[in-house]
């Protein structure tokens, strides 16, 4: 927790001193405000249940930088009002930095911190931010510090270096759950690109600490193995990496477990859509919970515009995990395989320059797991319709870079920043 809270002071020192330093004329103050109202439907084994809610998110953003330097802090706040689950409350504060050290270096730096229930986390995070993974019961009050830090690096016109920092601090505020989870990862790389093709090689760690009583358990592991990247065409890109994975405990009664790793995508972008394919292999995290699993996932993430005049968007994700938690210990005391999907689909309207209008459908379906820390079987149906209001026009790309291209020919890559 020490280390982590280190970063996110790390984070905010160098996000403040830009802030400080920055002169340039981008700086922009941007309130938004969200309010959705819908249905769920939540069938488990512990009983079914039909809500009524409605969610107000008030948001405040902060953007500014400099020919070299772009960064945001936002910083929202959800109140909702059910008829059956508790009424809750999230609270989010978001960091982002991309400064380019050089003319061939470029840093980026993240870091969030967030309060909230997991059943109001997956509603009121927009379809693109959902993410998939094993979750305790929907009600269930967590608080998630994430930091990250990547920093790319041409040696050459065809030659690139990369490396990436990521840390995760999971703990409950219910009274009744005592958890404190805590991942960690870094990952190396290095690859040659020619016109269409990119051939490199990624060496990836990783360790987390699970404190959920009874389980109290410690896990490191290492990853090594080859990266290819290809161009298909103008708008078609693949990736691909296999590895060799291994895991290791200090723990007493564990034995390391050697398993191999993967992943591959295939990525579309043209005239305003987007489609990408991913599938992942290995050991990977929870992001949820922030503990390790030996998992397969495969994902989905597709936009395109139903009419460019109108400014009607259609947006859909879904996902399917098999996973199991891992646990290294011989007699396999804390065991919880389980599969998981998360489908959400969306149609938004941006009626005037200041007021979008969006319905939504989200499905989660998760099937029982055993041990102490099993995943309980859960099926929620949710319809959610919203409205968002801006104080100024929703923008077409993201005002900070938050992830590096992938292309090989890094036409992906985000456009310079637009001075004000």
């Amino acid at each position: 927790m020490r280390s982590l809270s280190r970063a996110v002071a790390l984070c905010g020192a160098l996000v403040a001193s830009a802030l400080l330093s920055s002169t340039a004329a981008a700086d922009e103050l941007v309130p938004a405000l969200r309010v959705q109202t819908g249905i769920t439907a939540l069938r488990s084994l512990q009983g079914d249940s039909n809500d009524y809610f409605v969610a107000a998110t008030p948001e405040l953003s902060y953007f500014f930088g400099s020919p070299r330097t772009q960064a945001g802090i936002t910083y929202s706040f959800t109140g909702s009002l059910n008829t059956e689950l508790p009424n809750g409350i999230a609270n989010g504060l978001g960091l982002t930095l991309s400064h380019d050290l050089s003319e061939r270096t470029r840093l980026l730096l993240g870091a969030e911190a967030l309060q909230a229930s997991i059943g109001n986390y997956l509603l009121v995070r927009r379809g693109a931010a959902t993410r998939i993974g094993g979750v305790p019961a929907l009600s269930t009050q967590l608080v998630t510090l994430t930091t990250t830090q990547g920093l790319s690096h041409e040696i050459s016109p065809v030659v690139r270096v990369s490396e990436s920092l990521a840390g995760t601090y999971v703990t409950s505020l219910d009274p009744d759950v005592e958890l404190n989870n805590y991942v960690a990862s870094a990952l190396f790389g290095i690859e040659r690109s020619w016109e269409f093709d990119a051939l490199g090689a990624e060496l990836g760690v990783q360790y987390a600490h699970t404190i959920f009583p009874p389980i109290d358990s410690r896990v490191a592991t290492a990853s090594l193995g080859p990266t290819w990247d290809h161009d298909l065409t103008r708008t078609w890109s693949t990736s691909v990496s296999i590895a060799a994975a291994v895991a290791v405990s200090p723990d007493p009664d564990t034995e390391p477990r050697l398993t191999p790793a993967g992943r591959a995508s295939i990525l579309y972008t043209a005239d305003g859509s987007g489609i990408q394919a991913s599938y992942a292999g290995g050991f990977e995290p929870n992001l949820l919970l922030g503990t390790l699993l030996q998992s397969h996932q495969a994902g989905l993430r597709a936009f395109t515009p139903i009419s460019n005049e109108r400014r009607i968007l259609l947006s859909v994700s879904g996902g399917y995990l098999r996973a199991k938690t891992l646990d290294l210990r011989t007699n396999g005391a804390f065991d919880n395989e389980f599969d998981a999907v998360l489908h959400d689909g969306e149609i938004s309207w941006g009626a005037t320059d200041f007021l979008n209008l969006f319905v939504r459908y989200q499905f989660i379906g998760q099937s029982s797991g055993d041990g102490p820390g099993a995943t309980p079987a859960l099926v929620r149906h949710g319809g959610i319709f919203g409205i968002e209001l801006f104080a100024g026009r929703r923008p077409e790309r993201p005002r900070v870079q938050t992830t590096f291209p992938q292309r090989v020919d890094r036409t992906d890559a985000p456009p310079p920043p637009v001075r004000r």
